[in-house]
């Protein structure tokens, strides 16, 4: 199969958002991609600040206008599309993923089920957390998602082996703590830990970074074979899309 790792540089609205990302769907499919992977939180950034006042305006319904409208490009250009988003559910706000198959439908969503995508002090009756971890199975494999710090649970890590999956998408929101954009500090201290616990996965994995300005995420995208191995890669600080051949096990 054929991957796109997109990393669009982030919108200050989810309409700017949403056409960016239907911009790079139709590109993968000139790529002959298979499949196309957005970051965390795709439509807005993950700017939300633990007031609900202002985070559930982030928050999109599922199914709604914007996922209708990536439906319906999935189904144009015939390939899955996998993203991050903030999902609005009532009066609770999510980390959710989604993966949407060619033909428009929602074939597999996941709620991000680590905490650290809010604060501490956050109210859990708005700020909600999933329970479930699934597999999809897909014409490529079985896949599962694990949204950014999800990747660093080992209870979730044990679960996903269970499931045995042949890939694990892993949407982020990643910054450093004093914004900078360092690529040889990543390279050193970070990006190993990252592909240790893909690896610990016991899949092949794609994970995708947002590139946010508003909170210093950095961009970047990796594809990681199930031994840990990068096998294609995009640099930090730069809007783009790397493709990668994926070979399931």
């Amino acid at each position: 199969m054929r991957v796109a790792l997109a990393v669009p540089r982030q919108s200050p609205t989810p309409s700017e958002s949403l056409s960016a990302m239907l911009t790079q769907v139709g590109k993968a499919e000139t790529l002959n991609a298979d499949l196309i992977v957005f970051p965390e939180a795709s439509l807005t950034g993950l700017v939300n600040n633990d007031d609900p006042r202002h985070d559930l305006s982030l928050g999109v319904r599922i199914p709604g206008k914007e996922t209708r409208a990536l439906a319906a490009a999935a189904k144009c250009h015939r390939i899955w599309i996998a993203l991050g988003l903030l999902e609005r559910a009532g009066s609770r706000l999510y980390d959710t993923a989604l993966l949407i198959t060619p033909s428009g439908r929602i074939r597999l969503k996941y709620r991000r089920i680590s905490a650290g995508w809010h604060g501490a002090k956050a109210s859990t009756n708005v700020y909600g957390r999933g329970r479930a971890l699934s597999a999809a199975r897909t014409p490529f494999g079985s896949v599962v998602f694990l949204v950014c710090g999800d990747l660093f649970d080992a209870q979730l890590i044990e679960r996903v082996r269970k499931l045995r999956p042949d890939l694990v998408l892993v949407p982020l929101a990643r910054s450093f703590e004093d914004g900078s954009v360092n690529q040889r500090r990543w390279d050193r201290q970070e990006k190993p830990a990252y592909f240790r616990q893909a690896r610990r996965c016991g899949a092949a994995a794609l994970l995708v970074n947002s590139l946010d300005r508003r909170t210093h995420s950095f961009g970047g995208a990796w594809a990681v074979s199930a031994d840990g191995v990068e096998t294609a890669a995009m640099p930090i600080g730069r809007a783009g899309m790397v493709t990668a051949n994926m070979a399931r096990r």
